[in-house]
Parts: C-alpha cells; structure tokens; sequence
C-alpha cells in the first residue's frame, strides 16, 4: 500500500449502486440519477487510469493516461 492520498468522494456521499454484491441489499441510501452521491459496493474493472505516461503499476488492465487538468 502506499501513502494515503486525499480523494473526492460523492457531494452527498456514498449510495449503494448497481455492482456484482447482491442487488437486494435494503440497509442505507440507494443511488438514484442525480443524487450527487457515488456508488458504493463492488464493482467489476474494466480499465484503469492515472497520471502516469504508461502504465507504471503494471496493471494487466487496459490503462489511459489522464489529462492533468482532470486530476
């Protein structure tokens, strides 16, 4: 693990989203369209992004470089 890193979650926090746990999960918020709350929950990858040129972890994922101003 690395250093801790300061992240944006949700602007309302965090709602249980549509992932691979089970779907009838009924205990807190539920996320709905414009909530302006993330997902929680688990949820298959499909990619990975950063900031780095190439992939520097070695991810076997397909990885995209970001833009700086999306960082």
């Amino acid at each position: 693990m690395g250093d801790a890193a300061a992240c944006r979650v949700g602007e309302q926090g965090l709602a249980w989203g549509r992932g691979l746990h089970r779907p009838t999960l009924d205990f807190g918020p539920q996320k709905a369209d414009h909530d302006r709350k993330a997902p929680a929950g688990a949820f298959a990858l499909s990619g990975a992004l950063g900031l780095a040129a190439k992939n520097a972890v070695g991810t076997l994922l397909p990885y995209r470089e970001l833009a700086p101003e999306y960082a």
